[in-house]
């Protein structure tokens, strides 16, 4: 995904993995206190930059409670194992015509998961530079903007960040996880392995703490399915079209 994005030429300089994992840092209480420390150089953060466009420029620690409720394969295993909801919603967008001809604003009713509750458009960075119409609950709204038949469909896509989108055929789902950090659908599914990973070949006491936690059920289940999740959203990236496996 680097090689094909915007900064191929500069991964050789960056072969390291740009993250660690403190092996010999004090025992975390359950898998969501778990942390990872992002460098502002490596591999990772390139594919951070190259999938949201925004560079990492300085090292931050990120916990798993930061990671893992973005992940859409395993939300109901996430509910059971914290008793809440996964950090993601669906966006229901049309176009509004305003009373000047041709000109025209997008409005975005927010529908959180479960029994999550939004306080901001921030939650949302595919909505960069929304507001919330006043008075209502949920709702948000773009910036006017002129277009024709011909253009509209070009226009809206400069006001909204696809880029956060999930790959969803029946809603725009996307993530409650504000605009300090926003992360692709893919970059949680790559830390949780990067950090499991890391788990499994350096931690073994706590691994096996782990099998014995409400969180197995959850690794399980991310190891198969996020695994299956990942390759379709590369695969979608590299053609820039979305690929869907339909069930018959």
């Amino acid at each position: 995904m680097i090689l094909l994005g915007p900064r191929w030429a500069d991964l050789p300089a960056n072969r390291h993995h740009g993250a660690t994992y403190d092996v010999f840092g004090k025992d975390s209480q359950n898998l969501l206190t778990e942390e990872i420390r992002i460098k502002s150089n490596g591999a990772l953060p390139l594919l951070y930059e190259t999938l949201t466009g925004i560079p990492v420029t300085a090292p931050r620690s990120l916990k798993m409670r930061d990671v893992y409720p973005y992940i859409s394969e395993v939300t109901t295993e996430y509910k059971l194992a914290t008793g809440s909801d996964a950090l993601l919603g669906k966006l229901e967008i049309k176009a509004i015509q305003e009373k000047v001809p041709g000109l025209f604003h997008l409005e975005a009713l927010a529908k959180p998961l479960g029994e999550n509750v939004i306080q901001s458009v921030l939650r949302f960075p595919a909505l960069r530079g929304w507001k919330k119409i006043p008075g209502s609950k949920n709702k948000y709204r773009s910036h006017s903007f002129p277009a024709t038949g011909e253009t509209m469909g070009t226009v809206v896509r400069t006001q909204i960040d696809t880029r956060f989108f999930y790959i969803d055929p029946s809603a725009n789902r996307t993530t409650l996880c504000g605009q300090a950090f926003p992360m692709t659908e893919e970059l949680p599914i790559f830390i949780l392995f990067f950090h499991l990973s890391n788990v499994v070949r350096y931690k073994p006491e706590f691994l096996e703490k782990l099998q014995e936690s409400q969180f197995w059920p959850f690794v399980l289940t991310a190891k198969r399915h996020c695994l299956f999740r990942f390759i379709l959203l590369f695969w979608s990236w590299v053609h820039q079209k979305t690929y869907l496996i339909e069930q018959k």
